[in-house]
């Protein structure tokens, strides 16, 4: 995937690959805009509001796990809330299923 970036410094548009590459021009190549912060915020957002969704039913009260298994999940959600605290952009990590 190819992504296209402005850079305001030198006023010139730049195309970057997921490898880091930078290239001045793809010629008919696509590219994808790279998201704006809030934009990418509201990816991430999305992302772990749908690991916690899915996650919802180990927290019921008739749910097929002992003690300890709902305690790990209930910290992997919490984990998951945490996550949006200070959040680092670079992060690619998320915290890991139970």
């Amino acid at each position: 995937m190819i992504f296209r970036i402005y850079d305001i410094d030198a006023l010139r548009t730049q195309y970057v690959d997921e490898l880091g590459n930078l290239y001045d021009d793809i010629g008919d190549a696509e590219f994808t805009d790279v998201p704006t912060p809030s934009e990418a915020l509201a990816m991430v957002r999305t992302e772990r509001n749908a690991r916690l969704a899915q996650s919802d039913w180990t927290q019921l009260a008739d749910v097929p796990l002992v003690s300890a298994q709902v305690t790990q999940w209930r910290i992997y959600r919490q984990e998951l809330r945490d996550m949006m605290d200070g959040f680092a952009w670079n992060v690619s990590t998320w915290p890991r299923k139970p």
